[in-house]
């Protein structure tokens, strides 16, 4: 399972994790909707075509997936070892 989640992190190195957009620049367009989502693509084009746009960013749905896939395996790994403080109920 190590080995597995190394070479996703790999993965992940080779490419870009975060899109930027605002003051009239933009990372990204329509056509990275897996990449950047439909929150991510729609503001990136809201961007573009000059609509007053706070600056932010956009996190690849790949670096959201990896970290979701992350928590669930820790959870997995640790069971009913994790506890809250106070309260004997696993979580």
């Amino acid at each position: 399972m190590i080995g597995a989640m190394a070479d996703k992190m790999e993965k992940l190195r080779k490419h870009k994790w975060v899109y930027s957009y605002g003051n009239g620049k933009v990372e990204g367009d329509p056509t990275m909707k897996n990449l950047l989502g439909l929150k991510g693509v729609n503001l990136a084009e809201m961007t573009s075509i000059g609509v007053p746009v706070p600056p932010g960013f956009t996190i690849t749905t790949e670096v959201c997936n990896y970290y979701y896939n992350t928590i669930i395996n820790i959870l997995m790994i640790f069971g009913s070892s994790f506890q809250s403080y106070g309260n004997n109920r696993s979580l």
